[in-house]
């Protein structure tokens, strides 16, 4: 719904000043007729309509108007707020370099928008589909949650069909925006993934996710992150070792994943650049895997082969597997 639609619904229609006396054909040519006085209009504000009615009107908007409506004045973002209307967004996709963070949101009333939020000395270039960039005086990062995480996260209670928190790929960068020299990305990267956690433990519930991907540094932020997770509907998950220029223990490069147990949903598991700790057989009921494991029997390997049809003689031959 546009937001002309919207307000022009909550404007006062005023009625017609004419005379229904002088519209009678009876009425004498030297009447004189005293108009009753005009009934003064009231301004109609859209926060005076009933909380029932706001309510099934918020249920219709989309992400884009909730932005609108919480910058036309306090009390519509105190409102909107306080209701916490669902941004029936489908997909959330945040990317993480040293000095950039870029957001992609789709839902099923919108196409993508991309939000770029780029280190500007101490303030932050913030772009929407790559149109002027707007410098604001704070933190690129604290820009970031507060304009696109907080918004996002906080209100999203319907299934996502895809949620990404990654390092961004060095090939998929804007060449024309240069890194700036001596910045590392892990500080930016541990901000942005406390940010992100920090909002979802404020919602009190666990988001529906059917493809999870995301870049961690060890199991403490793989762990905190499938907190917040209903794993019981994930059908996919992609987890990457973060990318770092300082050297960690090989400890650091071991995941845990007995928590993944049961679940019965999951189609595809991708876990690079870590070592599982876990049994093969957790994984054996996945279709799809892509992992690097500790130890592993022959017993597992075969039962994995009967439930995935798995072709254990062709994939021995390929140096693909052999490793």
């Amino acid at each position: 719904m546009s937001l002309f639609k919207l307000f022009s619904c909550c404007l006062p229609v005023q009625k017609s000043k004419r005379n229904t006396v002088l519209d009678s054909p009876n009425a004498a040519v030297s009447t004189v007729v005293v108009s009753p006085p005009t009934p003064k209009i009231q301004d109609v504000f859209l926060l005076d309509m009933p909380d029932l009615v706001m309510r099934e009107i918020l249920k219709n908007l989309d992400f884009l108007t909730f932005q609108k409506l919480r910058k036309v004045c306090f009390s519509l973002r105190k409102f909107i707020d306080f209701v916490k209307p669902d941004s029936n967004l489908k997909e959330i996709l945040i990317e993480v370099r040293a000095d950039l963070i870029t957001g992609s949101v789709k839902g099923q009333q919108i196409k993508t928008i991309k939000h770029a939020y780029k280190e500007h000395d101490d303030e932050c270039e913030m772009t929407i589909n790559l149109h002027k960039g707007k410098v604001i005086e704070k933190n690129f990062i604290d820009v970031f949650a507060d304009n696109f995480l907080w918004p996002l996260l906080e209100n999203q209670k319907s299934p996502l069909d895809n949620l990404f928190l990654i390092e961004q790929n060095a090939d998929e960068l804007n060449m024309k925006v240069s890194q700036t020299p001596g910045k590392l990305l892990v500080p930016t990267f541990e901000n942005v993934f406390d940010c992100s956690m920090k909002v979802l433990e404020s919602t009190g519930r666990i988001l529906q996710v059917e493809c999870l991907k995301i870049s961690v540094l060890g199991q403490d932020q793989l762990m905190k992150m499938l907190r917040y997770v209903d794993l019981k509907f994930l059908k996919r998950l992609e987890v990457y070792r973060l990318a770092e220029t300082e050297s960690r223990v090989y400890n650091e490069y071991i995941l845990d994943l007995d928590i993944l147990e049961n679940c019965e949903k999951l189609e595809k598991l991708c876990v690079e650049s870590f070592y599982l700790s876990s049994s093969f057989s957790l994984f054996t009921h996945i279709p799809v895997l892509r992992v690097n494991m500790q130890i592993i029997y022959c017993e597992e390997v075969i039962q994995f082969q009967e439930v995935s049809q798995f072709d254990l003689c062709n994939s021995f031959n390929s140096n693909i597997y052999r490793h």
